[in-house]
């Protein structure tokens, strides 16, 4: 088991962002999963190093420690939201004042405006990473992330909640 939000020294860099800027060239978006740690009892949970790599940035921070089920799952609830045609929606990652802010762009294709932002001051959030995403890419990272915990949890013991809830997202990202 990991030290909640545990990733070493955090070398994020931070930039202000202001929400109305104009649409940004496409970045590009992984979803990270690894370091799976199963829960060890029935009434235990699953941990692993899980974050978002948003146009070369990670965030929170790359191997960032947390509930791979909570975190991918908001992100999973907000792709649905967005899918669904909802405006603006947020995910958040638990151990810390870390969440994403997604922002539906109708287009062509519809594309996704996301901000990483640290919230310790919550009137005034940071921007750690800005980019913009087909949703399709959206989607696609998420699988991948989904994907991999299926993989890793599948037949392990006291899993079958998890694997409920993998089973539940990957029918949600299916093409």
């Amino acid at each position: 088991m990991f030290e909640a939000g545990d990733c070493g020294v955090i070398l994020c860099g931070q930039v202000g962002r202001i929400r109305d800027e104009p649409a940004l060239n496409a970045a590009m978006i992984t979803w990270h999963i690894t370091e799976v740690s199963p829960p060890a009892t029935a009434d235990g949970i699953t941990t692993s190093r899980v974050w978002l790599t948003l146009d070369g940035v990670d965030f929170p921070c790359a191997r960032w420690a947390d509930l791979p089920m909570s975190v991918v799952g908001a992100a999973v609830a907000a792709y649905t939201n967005l899918l669904n045609g909802e405006g603006e929606v947020f995910s958040y990652f638990f151990e810390g004042s870390y969440y994403l802010y997604y922002r539906r762009v109708d287009a062509d294709e519809p594309r996704v405006y996301i901000e990483a932002n640290r919230d310790d001051d919550p009137d005034n959030p940071v921007s750690i990473a800005v980019g913009e995403v087909l949703l399709d890419q959206f989607r696609s990272a998420l699988a991948s992330a989904v994907h991999e915990l299926a993989n890793t949890l599948q037949g392990k013991p006291h899993t079958e909640e998890d694997m409920e809830l993998v089973k539940r997202n990957q029918a949600i990202l299916a093409r």
